[in-house]
């Protein structure tokens, strides 16, 4: 299965939100509270929560670093709901990974 039917599925998203706000604790950032029931308002609420972490380089960076965003890459440069959706692709491939090896155990 691939990403888009993945979503789709409650534990999936749950998952991933998860993965997020443990991501944006980890880094020191305020872990934005996402309800993974409706993903547009997820995506609203990274939004802002990247936002506040942007104002501040150093929290930036620990964000980046904690999602696995490459230093090659500028996030900078991206539209913030282009940036939420990477982050949100990320947490996903981190959880799918977990999944995918701890089910060869």
């Amino acid at each position: 299965m691939d990403f888009a039917e993945l979503m789709k599925k409650e534990d999936w998203k749950e998952m991933t939100c998860i993965q997020l706000r443990k991501d944006f604790r980890l880094s020191g950032n305020v872990e934005p509270n996402l309800d993974s029931s409706d993903m547009s308002r997820v995506l609203t609420d990274m939004i802002s929560a990247i936002e506040l972490a942007k104002s501040k380089k150093a929290s930036r960076d620990s964000l980046n670093y904690c999602i696995d965003i490459p230093q090659l890459l500028n996030p900078d440069n991206l539209m913030p709901e282009d940036l939420a959706r990477m982050f949100l692709i990320r947490c996903f491939q981190k959880v799918w990974t977990r999944r995918h090896y701890e089910s060869m155990h």
